[in-house]
């Protein structure tokens, strides 16, 4: 008995002195302004110990030394819900962060396929990165985006940037057509000889002309001719009469000549100008990642997005959380709101121990009722009675214990899991209002 009751908090003990170490660790860390570590520290902190509002503060903290205001608030808000007498330094960084709460407008690049050169505002200037890109310093207005690949067609696309908004790109490159290839030389075997073709007939010469008729005319034909025809008769009179000649035309004269000049001089860009729509996406949770399309666009339960029109897929997730998932349609110039419902799911060790406890007690109470019966059927004074009594007293005392244990983790369980929910499907999003214009995004 005394093992079962030092095993149910045996594992709580083991991750509270874990969490502790990591406690001490993620501090150091912060104090020595190492804060990507103190993060990772204090995160496994929280996951060992999820009722502790310790690692929520050192989070807030860290995230605000490095200017993650979003981040910060949101933990920081966490650690004063949990906290009756928070510390202030926690006050001090949020008010540190609230101004600062207005962030620049973000830009995400993606394209199909990946690794296309970015430039922005300047198609001539130096490439920004590849795809998959995201852009943070952007200033706010219109700016016009050049996606190149090799082996595919220019993109161009225009995209609105604001304070506050996340603006996205996404582009199918079409693949560039390949030349077609020259025909196969015929084959010397399919040619018919210059022998065996019937003589073509020979227009019928022109009488004479009077000064073709004199002396010097026949004696020098040429000088009769002009320069032009001396310089094709040159050429015909070097031709190999057995092999009829072969005429040699520049490839694409014909598609060349179709094109205009400006299309000539510079290769043809897919130029994209679509008015784009905007999405409000806000999770129930602050510490909810939200994802469109499988990309993570906010960490801090809310997004506000710019978007080319088409279907969307968005998911709110959180650890140990049910989120909420669903998918969205944009038109043009249109303006959605979707709110998602995040809740904690349950966790069922503390029943798991109830429940264990309760089958003992029931062992127990069965072992103290045969210790009564039998006992009974014994003389008293003999040995069995003396063992059967015995068994019926601390079968009780056992039976009580084990009820007293179970009834501790069904209060547990119940105060724990309130407002947490069963593991199962996700929520779906459901449209909301959009929101005023006093909040801020």
């Amino acid at each position: 008995m005394t093992v079962l009751l030092a095993a149910a908090p045996a594992f709580g003990a083991d991750d509270r002195r874990e969490a502790a170490m990591e406690m001490e660790k993620a501090n150091a860390h912060l104090a020595r302004h190492e804060y990507e570590e103190a993060i990772a520290r204090f995160n496994v902190a929280r996951k060992l110990v999820p009722a502790s509002s310790g690692p929520y503060l050192g989070l807030g903290l860290a995230y605000a030394a490095t200017d993650r205001c979003r981040e910060a608030v949101a933990y920081l808000e966490e650690y004063l819900a949990r906290q009756k007498t928070p510390k202030p330094e926690a006050q001090a960084a949020i008010a540190e962060c609230k101004p600062k709460m207005v962030q620049p407008g973000r830009l995400k690049v993606t394209s199909d396929p990946a690794g296309a050169e970015v430039r922005i505002d300047d198609e001539a200037g130096p490439a920004l990165g590849v795809t998959p890109l995201e852009k943070t310093d952007l200033p706010k207005g219109l700016h016009r985006v050049y996606l190149s690949c090799p082996g595919y067609r220019p993109h161009t696309a225009d995209v609105t940037v604001e304070p506050g908004v996340v603006s996205m790109i996404t582009a199918s490159l079409e693949a560039l057509a390949a030349l077609p290839l020259p025909p196969p030389p015929e084959e010397d075997d399919k040619k018919q000889p210059e022998a065996t073709k019937p003589p073509e007939k020979q227009p019928d010469a022109a009488p004479p002309t009077e000064a073709q008729k004199s002396p010097d005319a026949q004696k020098s034909p040429d000088a009769q001719k002009s320069p032009e025809a001396v310089k094709a008769t040159d050429r015909v009179a070097t031709l190999d009469p057995a092999k009829p000649p072969e005429i040699v035309e520049p490839p694409h004269t014909a598609a060349v000549a179709a094109v205009p000049e400006a299309r000539r001089t510079a290769p043809g860009a897919t130029m994209v100008r679509v008015v784009d729509g905007e999405l409000d996406l806000r999770a129930s949770d602050a510490l909810t990642t939200i994802y469109v399309n499988d990309q993570q666009v906010a960490a801090d339960g809310h997004a506000r997005l710019r978007l080319p029109p088409g279907l969307y897929g968005v998911k709110m997730e959180r650890d140990g959380y049910r989120g909420s998932e669903g998918a969205v349609t944009l038109v043009a110039g249109d303006k959605k709101a979707y709110a998602g419902k995040v809740a904690p799911i349950k966790s069922h060790g503390y029943l798991s121990m109830g429940v264990g406890f309760t089958l003992l007690a029931a062992l127990a109470e069965g072992a103290a009722i045969g210790g009564h019966f039998m006992g009974d059927r014994s003389f008293v004074g003999s040995s069995d009675f003396t063992i059967y009594k015995n068994l019926e007293f601390y079968g009780q005392i056992s039976a009580g214990v084990f009820a007293a244990v179970a009834l501790t983790g069904y209060i547990v369980d119940a105060v724990k899991n309130r407002g947490h929910v069963d593991l199962g499907r996700p929520y779906r999003v459901e449209p909301a209002a959009w929101p005023g214009a006093g909040e801020v995004p």
